[in-house]
Order: structure tokens, then sequence, then C-alpha cells
């Protein structure tokens, strides 16, 4: 089975940064998606989705420097629970759907500093994802743009690259 979600949006407000009892760190985003089709009347239009987003441990140190307006890329995991509210004195339970967010991008120009390629849940899903040949170069050019102050190189590695590179 498989449980994965992407979307690319806009932050709706500034990160909310928040904390559990055991200390543990977490934000909460709002994300809003937007799409557009062509109606039977030959008209744009568009529809505007809001997804809630929480980033935990280290992306939630990313995260919470996010800002309003800022365009990101979400790759996550699709969770839902269950709420019951007071309406007039009538018990009204509901679900609601959230996204808990294992990689995130600024896609917004960044610092870098900022790079969300540090902050991957798993560093090792961030290399693969980045169409490096092994994690070992992917750290590796990260660790060289940290030092150089920019940011880190993300092109596939070809045998051809790296003989001309010799």
């Amino acid at each position: 089975m498989f449980n994965k979600v992407i979307l690319i949006g806009r932050l709706g407000q500034n990160a909310e940064a928040k904390t559990v009892q055991n200390k543990n760190e977490y934000v909460i985003l709002s994300i809003a998606t937007q799409e557009s089709w062509k109606n039977d009347k030959g008209e744009y239009d568009t529809r505007t989705e809001w997804h809630r987003v929480y980033a935990w441990r280290n992306l939630a140190k990313f995260a919470r420097n996010l800002q309003k307006g800022q365009l990101v890329s979400v790759e996550g995991t699709l969770r839902y629970r269950e709420v019951e509210n007071d309406v007039e004195g009538t018990p009204f339970k509901h679900r609601i759907a959230e996204i808990h967010a294992i990689s995130m991008k600024r896609l917004s120009k960044v610092e870098a500093a900022d790079d969300p390629a540090l902050y991957s849940h798993s560093s090792r899903r961030a290399c693969r994802t980045r169409f490096h040949s092994s994690r070992r170069a992917c750290m590796g050019s990260m660790e060289a743009a940290l030092r150089a102050g920019k940011r880190a190189e993300t092109r596939p590695t070809t045998s051809r690259a790296k003989a001309t590179a010799r």
C-alpha cells in the first residue's frame, strides 16, 4: 500500500510554530494550491484548495522561517483525524485531512543557509530524490555548497559527466 502526497503551492500565512508536551517542536503550514480549466462556455474557471501541513523535527526548523506568499513544494503522507464539536448543543463528528511532511523545498529564491535539502526527514531519501548517483556524492555536494556559501547543485551525475570531469 502507498500513501504519498506531493503539493506545490503558496503559503496563505506565516508558519505557526508550536511545541508538544514532550518539548518536540512542530510547525503548521497553510498551503494553497490552484487549478484552472476551460469550462463548456470556453471561459477559464479556477479552484483554490487549502491544505493543512505539519512539519516535525528538522523540517520544523526549516519551516518556521517560511512566510506568507512563498512558493513551496511538499512531499508527505495523508492522515485523517476525527474531531467532535458541539454545534448548538448537538455533538457533531467530522474528519480533518492533514498532510505530515516528509520533505519540503522552498521554490522561491533562497539563501544557502535555508536550503531545505539539508532539513529533509531522511538525508538518504533527499539524496535519492535529488538525482545523485550515491548518498556520498549528495552529502559531499551539500557540504561543499555550505562551505562555499551557495546552494548545492543537484544535476544528474552520469558516467559521461564523470569522464569529462577527470
